[in-house]
C-alpha cells in the first residue's frame, strides 16, 4: 500500500453521501437529494466523473435505508430497509424488481463470491445472512459469536471466511469468523476507560481478499489489515463513513460526512 496517494475526488454537490458501489464504469452514489432517496450515477474515466443521471428511489425515504451495494453480474441494486426487515432489489433504471423478506434486522450489505447478497443482521442472534440472487431464498446463516453485539458490516474473504465490524458497547473489533461462525483473527478490543475512541463502520476488501479496508468514524482514519498485520492507510484529516473498493480501477472510495467523495488510487 506504500503507492496508495489521493486522486481527484468526486462532487456531490454538498449532497449526503449514504452509501456508494460500482457497476463496470459506473460508480453509483446513494444519497439524500431534496428529501428523497436517489442514485447518483457517475461515469469513471481515469481522472475524471461525469454525472450521468439521478435515478429516484420513489416509495423510499432516508429514515428506512440504512446501507446499499450492487451486483455487477445481475446488474442490480440492493438497499437495506430495516423498518421492514427487507431487501429492496432495483434494476439499474431505478425499477424495483423485488423485496426480500429477513429473518432479523438487516443493517449493511454485501455481495458474495458467489454473486449471492451477504445481509449483517441484527435480532436474537446477530448473524450474516446469504441470500440467493435468484429470489433471496437463505442459502445459509452464518451465526456470529455471542460477544459480536450489534455487527455493523461483513464481507466475504473466501468460501470458508468472513469478516465482521464491531462498534458497541465499547467493545471496538474486527472479527474474521469461518463459515461456522467461529472466529479465527481478532483485531482490537475493549477500550476500559481510554481516552481513543474508536469506530469501525464499514469495511471493503480489495480484488485477492487479502487487504480489508476499514473506515473508522471516530479516529478518522483507514486501517488496512491483513491476517498478520496492521498499518495505517492515510493521515488525513476525515471522517470515512462509507467505502467502497473499485475492483476495475483499484480505486478506494471514501464517502465522509458532509463532504465530496475522496478517491485513493492503490
Amino acid at each position: 500500500m506504500t503507492g496508495a496517494c489521493f486522486v481527484k475526488p468526486v462532487s456531490t454537490g454538498g449532497e449526503r453521501v449514504l452509501a456508494v458501489t460500482s457497476v463496470a464504469d459506473q460508480l453509483l452514489v446513494l444519497v439524500n437529494r431534496d428529501f428523497e432517496l436517489q442514485v447518483a450515477v457517475y461515469r469513471v474515466q481515469e481522472e475524471r466523473y461525469q454525472l450521468l443521471r439521478h435515478i429516484s428511489l420513489r416509495g423510499l425515504t432516508p429514515e428506512l435505508v440504512t446501507d446499499m451495494t450492487s451486483c455487477p453480474r445481475h446488474r442490480r441494486l440492493y438497499l437495506s430497509d430495516s423498518n421492514n426487515q427487507l431487501v429492496h432489489v432495483y434494476d439499474l433504471e431505478g425499477t424495483e424488481v423485488g423485496r426480500w423478506p429477513v429473518r432479523g434486522v438487516p443493517r449493511s450489505l454485501s455481495v458474495t463470491l458467489a454473486a449471492n447478497l451477504l445481509v449483517t443482521c441484527w435480532g436474537l442472534t446477530n448473524s450474516l445472512a446469504e441470500l440467493s440472487s435468484d429470489g433471496g431464498r437463505c442459502v445459509r446463516e452464518i451465526v456470529l459469536p455471542p460477544e459480536v453485539e450489534y455487527p455493523r458490516h461483513g464481507v466475504q474473504l473466501s468460501d470458508a471466511q468472513f469478516v465482521v465490524c464491531v462498534a458497541f458497547h465499547g467493545l471496538y473489533q474486527v472479527w474474521v469468523v469461518g463459515s461456522d461462525g467461529k472466529p479465527t483473527h481478532r483485531f482490537g478490543g475493549k477500550l476500559h476507560g481510554c481516552d481513543v475512541k474508536r469506530c469501525p463502520y464499514q469495511l471493503a476488501v480489495d480484488s485477492d481478499a487479502r487487504s480489508i479496508f476499514v473506515a473508522d468514524t471516530e479516529t478518522r482514519r483507514v486501517d488496512v489489515l491483513t491476517l498478520q498485520c496492521v498499518h495505517r492507510l492515510s493521515d488525513k484529516p476525515s471522517t470515512p463513513c462509507r467505502i467502497h473498493f473499485d475492483r476495475r480501477t483499484q480505486r478506494l472510495f471514501l464517502a465522509e460526512r458532509d463532504s465530496d467523495l475522496k478517491a485513493i488510487q492503490l
